[in-house]
């Protein structure tokens, strides 16, 4: 089962390359965490692929609360709805873990687009991905409960990133805290705590600042 939200483009190993080899694509690194790569205000005008560290995409709540949308990991794509839509977005990248990324101009890209068949199959693809996984967090949030949601968003996490250790599996680098999860999965952060709390303590999970370990996922329901 799928996680409300998670950033949904899953890239091919490829597409970095592709991407790289477009005009005026260019590599930056070294960007420290709290380093705004775009904010809710500026125009829009590249497409990002991230190679190390990480990013959060954030909305500002008119409450003057930050809502996180998305966190990106390496190999992932962000900055993308700026190929369809409007040159302004309502949300903002920001650095996460020291990080370096590459930007594409949105031209350029959509020059390649028109070019390059593969490129444009392999964007089809993840987000064809974006779409299903938006359908099925419409789903979760509609007709399940919070405990499921937080397991699903756990358990999507593990099946992306996680590793085997044995029969176990680990995500490093987990990157998110309580308040994160509540904020994607619809809930409220005590809630996060107290499920996890009793996932840790019927010995389903591990949980530390940096990584996740999950004994079982076939027993994590």
């Amino acid at each position: 089962m799928l996680s409300p939200h998670v950033h949904v483009l899953h890239t091919p190993a490829n597409l970095g390359s592709r991407l790289m080899a477009l005009p005026e694509a260019r590599y930056v690194q070294g960007q420290p965490k709290g380093y705004h790569i775009y904010r809710e205000d500026e125009p829009r005008t590249h497409l990002y692929y991230l190679r190390e560290g990480r990013v959060r995409l954030s909305q500002r709540q008119p409450d003057g609360r930050d809502i996180l949308r998305a966190m990106v990991f390496p190999g992932e794509v962000f900055g993308e709805e700026s190929l369809f839509a409007a040159s302004i977005q309502g949300d903002r990248a920001e650095v996460a873990q020291n990080a370096g990324y590459m930007q594409v101009p949105l031209e350029a890209v959509r020059q390649g687009l028109a070019q390059d068949a593969e490129l444009t199959r392999l964007f089809v693809d993840i987000l064809g991905e974006g779409l299903v996984r938006m359908r099925d967090r419409q789903v979760s949030l509609l007709f399940h409960d919070a405990r499921t949601r937080i397991i699903g968003f756990l358990r999507e996490v593990t099946e992306d990133r996680g590793e085997a250790v044995g029969y176990e599996l680990l995500v490093r680098d987990f990157g998110y805290t309580h308040q994160d999860i509540a904020h994607l999965v619809g809930t409220s952060r005590q809630t996060v705590t107290t499920v996890l709390n009793e996932l840790k303590e019927s010995n389903l999970i591990y949980l530390d600042r940096r990584n996740l370990l999950i004994r079982d996922l076939d027993r994590l329901k």
